[in-house]
């Protein structure tokens, strides 16, 4: 496959996942792993220049697990 090509498609699986993501789905590829979207809730934090305590607000943030099989062939001897 050309370089042009292979990187036509990496881009539009990219952008699928992305966008899946963004509207609070979830994509799954059996065997390499799964993308979620994970709520951060907020939390308390200091600010380091002033120590001042304040509310870090919550968000929501991307998450990766390995499937079975990625796990296998990374530990593969």
């Amino acid at each position: 496959m050309p370089r042009s090509t292979s990187e036509q498609v990496l881009n539009a699986l990219t952008s699928a996942i992305m966008d899946e993501l963004s509207e609070g789905g979830a994509v799954t590829l059996i065997g390499f792993g799964s993308f979620t979207v994970t709520k951060r809730g907020s939390r308390l934090g200091s600010d380091p220049r002033t120590g001042e305590r304040i509310e870090i607000q919550g968000k929501n943030y991307p998450k990766f697990s390995a499937g079975l099989a990625l796990k296998q062939e990374v530990n593969a001897d």
